[in-house]
């Protein structure tokens, strides 16, 4: 009896240190610096996403968020990843909106088994930041939303068979269930107040469930009666609408703080004046919206649309490239620069030194394919090599162009080496500002003595058997000259080499011997900690005039100087 009495306290206070703890499955997006601002697209063409950009990452702002739509009839891969690769280039986080396709006048009615092709899909892509924000469908309290008949029950069923497929898929994904509109009435089957709809979901499925599959709130908080509330106004069917919807989702058993996404709101001109939407979507910012800290994003509908019944929602004026005064009012409004987290990751290309001599400066070039989310550029990253052998030091050139995801870049690296054996596992490592945040690469590297390296080298009229006049020079497989000596003698057809400085053991060099008035002589070598011999062509006395090759200018040299390399 103790025993169990023992276990369903521990139970208890487990229940009562967990109940106000939020759990997510993707990160909190509360949790790093966040820019609010944003905008709703109804086609995410390149000028939009330019305008989008300029206005919601604009004094001083940057990573504005994009609430964009996507259809089951629209999911091109390589359409949708270069809208992707645009935003990361802008700098935008996309909130998407799925949809099945309209049908007549009507959405159609989705199942859970829609689920397996999106899922198809989104694994496809590479998306902008590590949180794959996904609001489940749109307003299902409108009948023409919902194949023609509402039934929170049904949308309970299918949203959440949704849910833990995503779930199931990956943690990265951040599930909305879909903006409600919060003025609809409860008329029959076509309409259902947002009230009646959520108690009859959660009728369905329970709140402890909804707690496990959902992530935040996605609202639709328009300043209501008419799209032209004041912006002062609060309650259910004003821009502070997701108020209501969180404390009556407490009510149903939703346990965690959930962060909020407005995906829509805005002032339809007509109603008001253009002159007051931009004084109300500032002053809704100003005075509630970036006052509370529960709001993550606000994307106002729309940017642009052209023609009705959304043209007085529309930011853009019809048919020109200008837009109306609360483009410009929203886009002065001071912004904070976000730092949405992304998944980072290099993938070292080349083979790095394993074996370097001591006392030397070698360069090499150093091969990487991006395979993460962010563009890595010189401006917020760079690339580093540490934990080096005792007195070695690198530095590593910066890339001369951003590295955009799935593409690679050479960087130069320069690595000076101590004058002591030493050895250690060095790693390559990707900075953002004076922060690492990961490994790339590890490797035993290891310092050596100098290279020793014999040649051997004939001349065609060779007398005695010391020759002195020879010059060697060992270049890398760029061409770079890593080493060069002058007034090298040979003995007995050898020259050799001692302490050879700037070698990496296991490389491959090209070593050139010289001599005055004899055509050059190459051969190649691969460089061992010992061993190193090499022989090369024949030395012939055919180049009189030392341009390098045979030619008639060799000839008419010839006699005058032919006593000197006989």
């Amino acid at each position: 009896m103790r025993k169990l009495i023992f276990v369903c306290i521990v139970l208890c206070v487990m229940a009562a240190f967990t109940a106000g703890q939020s759990v997510y499955a993707a990160t909190n997006p509360t949790s790093v610096a966040n820019n609010k601002f944003g905008i709703h697209l109804a086609v995410p063409n390149k000028d939009d996403l330019h305008s989008a950009a300029q206005l919601v990452n604009s004094s001083g702002g940057q990573w504005g968020y994009v609430t964009v739509v996507i259809q089951e009839n629209d999911r091109n891969v390589g359409k949708w990843q270069e809208i992707f690769n645009e935003m990361r280039r802008l700098k935008l986080i996309p909130i998407i909106r799925i949809a099945t396709q309209p049908e007549g006048s009507v959405w159609r009615k989705p199942s859970a088994d829609d689920a397996d092709a999106w899922i198809a899909f989104f694994q496809q892509l590479n998306w902008v930041v590590k949180n794959r924000y996904i609001v489940l469908f749109n307003e299902p309290n409108h009948a023409s939303e919902w194949g023609g008949a509402v039934n929170p029950e049904e949308y309970a069923k299918v949203s959440a068979g949704f849910a833990k497929k995503l779930r199931a898929a990956g943690s990265d994904y951040f599930i909305m269930l879909a903006g409600l509109d919060l003025s609809a009435p409860s008329q029959g089957v076509a309409y259902e107040d947002a009230g009646n709809f959520y108690s009859r979901m959660f009728s369905e499925v329970d709140g402890g469930t909804w707690n496990e599959l959902i992530d935040g709130l996605s609202s639709h908080a328009y300043p209501n009666p008419g799209f032209a509330g004041s912006p002062y106004n609060r309650g259910r069917i004003s821009i502070g609408g997701y108020e209501w919807e969180l404390s009556y989702l407490a009510s149903l058993g939703i346990s965690k703080p959930l962060p909020v996404f407005i995906t829509e709101t805005g002032w339809r001109s007509g109603s008001i004046t253009e002159e007051d939407v931009s004084q109300y979507m500032v002053t809704a910012y100003r005075n509630l919206w970036l006052q509370d800290e529960r709001v993550v994003a606000v994307t106002p509908f729309v940017l642009s649309y052209q023609s009705e019944p959304f043209l007085g929602f529309s930011w853009k004026k019809q048919g020109m490239h200008e837009f109306y005064p609360v483009y410009q009012a929203v886009q002065a409004i001071e912004k904070a620069k976000g730092a949405p987290v992304q998944h980072h990751s290099l993938k070292v290309m080349s083979d790095m030194p394993s074996a370097l001599t001591s006392a030397s400066t070698i360069v090499f070039t150093m091969r990487i394919k991006n395979e993460g989310q962010a563009i890595i550029d010189g401006m917020d990253y760079r690339i580093a090599i540490n934990n080096l052998p005792k007195g070695t030091t690198a530095r590593v050139s910066q890339p001369s162009q951003p590295i955009e995801p799935g593409t690679e870049a050479a960087v130069s690296v320069s690595i000076t080496t101590g004058t002591e054996q030493s050895q250690s596992k060095a790693n390559v490592e990707l900075v953002q500002g004076s922060e690492s945040i990961g490994q790339v690469y590890a490797w035993n590297m290891e310092v050596i003595p100098k290279i020793s390296l014999k040649i051997l080298v004939q001349r065609l009229f060779g007398f005695g058997s010391s020759v002195d006049q020879y010059e060697v020079q060992l270049f890398d497989n760029e061409e770079r000259m890593v080493f060069r000596q002058v007034d090298v003698i040979a003995e007995n057809g050898v020259i050799f080499l001692d302490r050879v400085p700037n070698l990496i053991v296991g490389r491959e060099y090209r070593i050139v011997v010289l001599r005055p008035y004899y055509l050059p002589r190459q051969s190649y070598v691969t460089i061992q900690k010992d061993g190193n011999e090499v022989s090369v062509k024949r030395m012939l006395p055919l180049d009189p005039n030392n341009d390098g090759k045979f030619s008639v200018g060799d000839v008419i040299t010839f006699i005058p100087n032919a006593y000197r390399y006989l």
